[in-house]
């Protein structure tokens, strides 16, 4: 040890108490210490000056209990019979009375020193100011219930909104069933009608057409949004309403020229699924099917059952979906660059809707490009 080095060492001894002494007093936290009655002992010059007594009020004069709310006394009483036994006590959150009467919290820990005989001498005791770590929590408090006030009234305004789409959807269902009986019954005296005159007509019905798609797609979401579906999926051969479907769906192909044809190599098509989900699905991707296939073409509906699954595909001669494209296709309110090529219109809600109908029922829906450069393949795959 060279000479500099031993001039500090006994440079350090002699302040060591006073340095000491400065740290216990002026530390950024409180210290004190307890008797056996909780009586205090020592204190130091940071805790004073946050309770804003003098040393003399304090020491050997007044008990921890004295600077308690008394609603915390009896608790702390308890607490501190346990501690002389334990040896400790952690994390206590508490309030301190000022002199003026004010409190800030706290959040103190004691540890308690035995003789060596074991018997209590005193506790040393850890204060902390919490006042703005409380102000932060209690802003947080604050912040919470207004976030879950403004929730409460978006969930009644989202809900009124629901039911107000609810009752225009189905209001508007019937006049434009009536607009297309009245087409249909205009069809029926073709003969008298010229060619403008049977051009409109078309029209009327496309129109309408149209208008009941938007509805129906507009109404499930509304039940996706209110969670008002329940599905109830049991074992069941899907095969005649898969038929009936497509039979259902072959007059709108036929007007763009399109074949419709369904490809199954067995006579029964068992599956564990809700019909009405599935037929909404299929629904969906049929129209889509049909909308972006050029006249002339065949949109092809292939039933295949493989072990643990039916697996249900629609596949068009359309222009499939450029692969940058792809990874927004369920999106609700997409549109991709491929258009309907009869200038029909599209939501943008029919192929999200199949999504969360087909997750709904245990289900999934995938898309893949049936071949470079042209049509596009909607897969199914339904538990058995």
């Amino acid at each position: 040890m060279n000479q500099q080095q031993a001039s500090f060492g006994d440079l350090y001894r002699q302040l060591e108490p006073t340095v000491l002494d400065d740290l216990y007093h002026n530390a950024p936290v409180g210290y004190h210490s307890l008797d056996a009655e909780g009586k205090i002992m020592l204190i130091n010059d940071t805790e004073l000056r946050w309770i804003g007594y003098s040393r003399e009020e304090v020491v050997g004069q007044m008990y921890l209990y004295d600077i308690l709310p008394p609603e915390q006394k009896t608790r702390f009483t308890d607490d501190f019979t346990k501690a002389q036994q334990s040896g400790i006590l952690k994390d206590e959150r508490t309030v301190l009375i000022r002199k003026d009467g004010s409190n800030f919290p706290v959040l103190m820990n004691h540890s308690v020193i035995f003789d060596e005989d074991g018997q209590f001498l005193m506790t040393r005791t850890v204060v902390i100011d919490m006042t703005v770590q409380q102000g932060l929590e209690d802003q947080i408090v604050r912040k919470n219930s207004e976030l879950r006030q403004l929730n409460e009234q978006l969930f009644v305004l989202n809900q009124t909104k629901n039911r107000f789409i609810g009752v225009v959807a189905h209001g508007l269902q019937t006049p434009i069933t009536n607009l297309r009986l009245l087409a249909a019954k205009f069809r029926k005296t073709a003969a008298t009608l010229t060619e403008r005159q049977s051009q409109w007509v078309d029209e009327i019905d496309q129109t309408a057409l149209r208008m009941s798609e938007l509805i129906r797609q507009t109404l499930d979401v509304n039940r996706i949004e209110r969670q008002a579906n329940t599905p109830h999926c049991t074992e069941q051969d899907v095969l005649p309403a898969i038929s009936e479907l497509l039979n259902r769906f072959t007059y709108i192909a036929e007007r763009k020229s399109i074949r419709l044809r369904l490809a199954c190599e067995t006579e029964t098509a068992v599956c564990h699924t809700d019909l009405a989900y599935l037929t909404e699905i299929l629904e969906n991707l049929l129209s889509n099917a049909i909308k972006f296939s050029p006249a002339g073409k065949t949109v092809w509906c292939h039933i295949d059952c493989i072990p643990g699954q039916l697996c249900l595909s629609v596949s068009d001669e359309g222009p499939g979906i450029p692969p940058d494209e792809q990874v927004h296709l369920f999106k609700p309110f997409t549109k991709l660059s491929p258009q309907p090529t009869a200038g029909e219109a599209s939501s943008g809600l029919g192929l999200s809707v199949a999504k969360e109908y087909a997750g709904q029922i245990g289900a999934t829906l995938s898309y893949t490009d049936r071949h470079p450069e042209t049509g596009a393949t909607f897969l199914l795959q339904l538990p058995v």
